[in-house]
């Protein structure tokens, strides 16, 4: 993946103990231009610091233009680190989708570190965040609230849509 310049896409939609595809995918990432879609789809519970070393090595490439990742029950600090350097690093993201957040009152703060980049991520067109159904009436209020918050000075944005529902 490193040398073929004529991968434009790559889906993976599921995958458990991927950390050796992961790895792979971290070492290529920041060094392929080509790759303009990128789609993580369910992944093991043991793949979060795979997911971590792929978003960071994101911060590094200049070719991605559209991202969705099926983040589930994976965020931890690293996960969130991760995402707020990698993707606040990225410049060419213009499409990205979040699937299954699944936050609630133990892991919120954590998750407002992974998305605060998003107040001033240029570039960025498109934001699909689906909540995963289950959290708290209130927890997904302030979701909401939090979300708004965070964009107001985002000036690129010109598609949201931010999605609970029952996976």
């Amino acid at each position: 993946f490193r040398r073929n310049t004529s991968v434009i896409s790559i889906i993976i939609v599921q995958c458990s103990n991927a950390r050796v595809l992961f790895d792979a995918l971290a070492a290529a990432i920041p060094s392929n231009s080509t790759l303009r879609h990128l789609e993580l789809g369910r992944l093991g519970s043991d793949d979060s610091d795979g997911l971590s070393a792929i978003l960071l090595a994101l911060g590094k490439n200049t070719g991605l233009k559209t991202l969705s990742v099926n983040v589930g029950n994976s965020m931890n600090e690293s996960l969130s680190k991760a995402m707020k350097d990698g993707l606040g690093m990225n410049e060419t993201l213009e499409n990205l989708t979040l699937e299954r957040i699944h936050m609630n009152d133990d892991n919120a703060d954590v998750w407002w570190k992974a998305l605060s980049f998003l107040r001033t991520k240029k570039g960025l067109k498109s934001l699909v965040l689906s909540v995963q159904d289950g959290d708290t009436e209130s927890c997904l209020s302030a979701f909401c609230i939090g979300i708004a918050a965070v964009l107001q000075d985002n000036e690129s944005l010109e598609s949201l849509a931010v999605q609970s529902r029952n996976i």
